[in-house]
């Protein structure tokens, strides 16, 4: 894991000698000339360049011998390095150590990450008055990361109209200096406050995320024009933000673009292309995408009808959970032919996806306890399981609902 951990080398910028120094011989401007150029590693910036790219070992490689010397910035962000066991064994000692150099050097950086482990006690005991004290230093320095983290401890204290004012005074302050996680709070505040002049305030911190780069606000712009939650609805504009999103690795958005190309809506049917945002985002566990791969798989869309492979698409996202795909493999094993299919398994299945409140499942179970077929029939149970469907605005439920209660009468 990169390298060795190098604190017990740990300097801090010795001081410098006042001695007259001796005139130096060529030899030795040579060996020094060589030992300079030797421990030289990387700038700052080319230690931060190499961070954003990935590379942890050899930005922590520079970035650390720049903190020995210390350099505040380089403090702060190997500081980090060692809390999340970047580049470097996790150690939350040389963490604390480095950010509490780094902050009486006078890093805002260092001081907002010293206050928020003294705020959560992590690394060090946990003390408020301690952790306030640092985010206070950094805030008043225009770090926004400590400023976002005041307005959390505000907003968390208690729903006073004192704490909740200077908490959201606290969140416009640092979305104005382009923190993400308060641009993201501000939305959700907003957002859920319900009325059309909050929405309106919400969508406008969105967008501006978004328009920033931040994916998680292009895939949230994307699905709000596609769902109608404060704007017109506009497939066409869902997609463009869908694609920012799934192009930087989102895999909800890559999910959602799958699904756009899979029904044409915001752009042309694409099977192909649907195919391969459903892979990219199956890959990595998104529930959604798993389903609707078997699902091409099942039909045939733009691939081999595979009955095989659509099951085994299922039981990924149903092994987790997902409800829809809990219901289409319920569905498969019970309409699978004499060597595959499964009733019993096929109900279980059914019977997770109808706990869960999907409509369909509720009704595909009242329809197995209506003719027993895989289970013990039982009209009340089915009657039952087709009333929660119905209430959901399941109309062919409703009609068998109907039908059950002429038949006990």
């Amino acid at each position: 894991m990169g390298k060795a951990a190098r604190y017990p080398r740990m300097r801090f910028g010795p001081k410098l000698s006042a001695r007259p120094l001796a005139p130096l011989g060529v030899g030795t401007v040579l060996m020094l000339a060589a030992s300079i150029a030797f421990a030289a590693v990387g700038s700052l910036g080319e230690g931060i360049a190499a961070y954003d790219h990935g590379n942890y070992s050899l930005a922590f490689e520079i970035l650390d011998d720049l903190a020995l010397d210390g350099d505040p910035a380089a403090l702060a962000r190997a500081g980090r390095m060692y809390e999340l066991g970047q580049g470097t064994e996790k150690n939350l000692d040389q963490a604390v150590r480095y950010y509490r150099e780094g902050a009486v050097r006078g890093s805002a950086s260092a001081q907002a990450s010293l206050g928020r482990m003294y705020l959560n006690g992590t690394g060090v005991a946990r003390d408020e008055d301690e952790g306030l004290r640092l985010m206070r230093r950094a805030a008043e320095q225009g770090n926004s990361d400590a400023i976002y983290q005041m307005a959390t401890v505000f907003l968390d204290a208690g729903a006073t109209a004192e704490n909740t004012q200077r908490g959201m005074s606290l969140l416009e302050v640092a979305a104005d200096h382009g923190n993400v996680d308060a641009r993201r709070r501000l939305a959700d505040i907003y957002f859920n406050a319900g009325d059309p002049i909050a929405r309106a305030r919400a969508l406008a911190w969105i967008e501006k995320s978004a328009a920033a780069g931040d994916a998680n606000a292009q895939a949230q712009l994307g699905y709000i024009y596609e769902s109608r939650q404060g704007l017109p609805r506009d497939p066409a504009r869902a997609h463009f933000w869908y694609m920012q999103a799934a192009e930087q690795g989102h895999t909800d958005a890559q999910a959602m673009l799958g699904y756009q190309f899979q029904s044409g809506q915001g752009t042309g049917q694409n099977f192909a292309a649907a195919h391969s945002w459903y892979e990219r985002a199956a890959g990595n566990g998104q529930p959604l995408a798993q389903t609707n791969l078997g699902v091409m798989y099942e039909k045939g869309q733009g691939v081999a009808r595979n009955a095989v492979t659509a099951r085994e698409w299922y039981e990924k996202a149903a092994g987790n959970g997902y409800a829809p795909a809990q219901n289409n493999l319920g569905r498969l094993l019970l309409t699978a032919d004499a060597h595959t299919a499964d009733k019993a398994a096929a109900i279980g299945w059914f019977r997770a996806a109808a706990e869960q409140g999907l409509p369909t499942a509720q009704a595909s179970l009242g329809y197995a306890y209506q003719t027993g077929d895989g289970i013990e029939q039982d009209y009340a149970k089915a009657l039952r399981w087709y009333k929660s469907a119905a209430q959901q605005g399941d109309a062919q439920a409703a009609a068998a609902a109907r039908e059950i209660e002429l038949l006990i009468k």
